[in-house]
């Protein structure tokens, strides 16, 4: 039987005797008969120069007619394609998806169906196409042949598959990334790596192998390992079941893995001496290779499989990208782990050094005052005996023995003063102290009483601004109350020869965003302050002597011109350094002084609350 196509109303209909008659093909004119020629010739025209592989299939399966497209598509030629079948060609694991379409057109489920399947090419590559089906049929309706229109798209394939790929070492790469920045311990971060490798690059084992050449010994972190399988791996071995000998001979040479020439990497990059052990038939196929980090060899990456082309050169760049990450974040948790050690021992020290230095402190404190007490006796012999010398043997002594009497009374009384201001300082290093609220009004007034004579003999003026009168401050009151004498008496005593000693005391509120941490209450981080000033018109101090006049037994003028032993104003610093405050001082030579100390303010409660 042959048959004719005819372009009906813009479709491509066949023309059959059965559909027709011949009868009615007789009577065809010439032209008609011309005109279908013409129109069977651009058919084929079209069939065989299309863009896109056409064929005509049996419903078996058996190719009846392809094009130069689908040829040139599968390598096959026409008359080697037209003796197989669509089955032959099309790749298993496409095959049972393709023929239940199949099955649904021919049972008239479906008009026509598309797809992705892969072709299996003369010379056994693999393409991907994208298919359409149609089913010719009979007038009858019986299922005549089947239509196939096959696009080529594996370049578009490979560009997924290749795109989907670095998706993927991105995610694991980013997963590694993440695990360092998170700060996980080294197993973690391991873990992390190897678990996400193992989406890219399927294994039956995955580790990985520090190296610690100080002890040559390997510390093994075990990600996968199946249970049939006969590799011994334990967490501590040799570095020589992962390194070559001759290798690991040249590093040791450098010291601490480092290596000199990478090009000599190719030796480690052979099979493990681990792995050379087991049986090759188990051991199928493996990828291994070094973690290297600041030219370093810190370790070692191992996959293995028992399947013998279970990896490609494909997964060699992915495997090399997890490595060097790793690499990475080994040394860089290494370090982090040395730094925090460090860190801890270091603290330790301070804690230690500070003990210490607690102990020798009240040591020397003790010290201090057991040799202040067991001075004085002596002292007030000394003075007693120096006192009856000049009082019942002096017109026994010539002029110069009295002289020397009264230098020795003099000398005793210094050393007197000096011996109470160790005390005093003593006192406050060792005084508990309890804080508690206090009347800035009522201290300067119990300071001032004391002073009273000390101020008439040297006809200082002292003014007092009203309105401390009604501001409390947490302070003790003993440690105040001689921080107070120590600055008046600093400030009537630093005055220019001749010059009437003028001193002002106020006061100021100040908000210091600073915390206050006592014996008893740690105050509010937004606690108010008062500044207390004590203001006078003596000789002034230089900048940078500012530190200095806090230290013990530090003078700026001889004890000719300005008595004093030079422990007052270390007095001063300790004690307000021990009731939680703070002190300063502002001053120019020749203009005066303005010390000022800062104290918590204690705030009035109200009486209708």
């Amino acid at each position: 039987m042959f048959s004719y196509f005819l372009l009906v109303s813009g479709k491509l209909e066949e023309i059959t005797p059965r559909r027709f008659g011949m009868g009615l093909l007789l009577e065809m004119t010439l032209e008609q008969t011309e005109a279908l020629n013409e129109s069977e010739q651009r058919f084929r025209a079209t069939f065989n120069q299309a863009a896109v592989g056409i064929a005509h299939l049996g419903l078996n399966g058996q190719w009846l007619m392809v094009n130069q497209k689908l040829c040139e598509i599968v390598g096959y030629t026409q008359e080697e394609l037209l003796q197989l079948t669509f089955q032959d060609i099309t790749y298993s694991e496409d095959l049972d998806t393709d023929l239940e379409y199949v099955r649904q057109v021919l049972a008239d489920q479906i008009q026509t169906y598309s797809m992705e399947k892969r072709y299996i090419c003369k010379k056994g590559s693999v393409i991907w196409i994208n298919l359409t089906v149609s089913l010719v049929r009979e007038l009858t309706g019986e299922p005549k042949y089947f239509i196939a229109v096959i696009e080529d798209i594996n370049q578009r394939k490979l560009s997924e598959v290749a795109l989907n790929r670095s998706s993927q070492r991105l995610e694991v790469l980013h997963t590694v990334d993440s695990g360092i920045l998170a700060a996980y311990s080294l197993t973690e971060i391991v873990h992390a790596a190897l678990s996400g490798l193992a989406k890219l690059v399927v294994s039956e084992q995955s580790f990985v192998v520090l190296f610690k050449f100080e002890t040559q010994q390997a510390e093994v972190l075990v990600e996968k390992l199946t249970g049939d399988w006969k590799l011994a791996i334990k967490s501590k071995m040799p570095i020589t079941d992962f390194i070559n000998s001759d290798f690991l001979a040249e590093i040791n040479n450098h010291g601490k893995g480092e290596i000199s020439n990478f090009s000599n990497l190719s030796v480690f990059l052979e099979y493990p001496p681990i792995l050379q052990r087991q049986n090759a038939q188990l051991m199928g196929s493996y990828i291994s290779l070094p973690l290297v980090a600041d030219k370093n060899l810190i370790g070692q990456l191992i996959l293995a499989s028992r399947e013998r082309f279970a990896f490609n050169p494909e997964h060699l760049p992915i495997v090399s990208e997890v490595a060097n990450q790793i690499a990475i974040a080994i040394r860089q948790t290494q370090l982090r782990e040395q730094l925090q050690r460090k860190a801890e021992e270091l603290e330790q020290r301070v804690i230690e050094r500070t003990a210490q230095l607690q102990d020798a402190n009240a040591e020397l404190e003790a010290f201090a005052y057991s040799v202040s007490h067991d001075l004085r006796a002596p002292l007030r012999a000394m003075q007693g005996f120096s006192q009856i010398l000049l009082e019942d043997y002096a017109d026994k002594i010539d002029s110069l023995g009295q002289e020397y009497a009264h230098r020795i009374v003099r000398n005793a009384q210094r050393m007197e003063n000096l011996i109470q201001d160790l005390l005093a300082y003593s006192r406050v290093s060792r005084t508990e102290i309890k804080l508690q609220s206090i009347n800035l009004a009522s201290i300067i007034n119990n300071v001032l009483t004391h002073l009273h004579d000390e101020f008439q003999a040297r006809q200082a003026i002292v003014s007092v601004t009203e309105t401390l009168l009604q501001i409390e401050v947490l302070a003790h009151r003993t440690t105040l109350i001689q921080v107070l004498i120590n600055l008046l008496m600093n400030a009537i005593k630093f005055v220019a020869p001749g010059v009437q000693p003028e001193i002002e005391i106020w006061a100021e509120e100040r908000n210091l965003n600073l915390g206050l941490q006592s014996q008893e209450e740690e105050t509010s981080k937004h606690q108010k302050w008062i500044r207390l000033w004590v203001k006078d018109n003596g000789i002034g101090i230089a900048k940078e002597h500012y530190d200095r006049i806090f230290q013990v037994f530090e003078r700026l003028h001889g004890i000719e011109t300005y008595a004093g032993t030079g422990i007052g104003l270390a007095i001063v610093r300790k004690g307000i350094e021990r009731i939680g405050g703070r002190i300063g001082v502002e001053s120019k030579v020749n203009e005066g002084s303005s010390f000022w100390i800062e104290l918590p303010k204690v705030e009035q409660k109200n009486d209708d609350s």
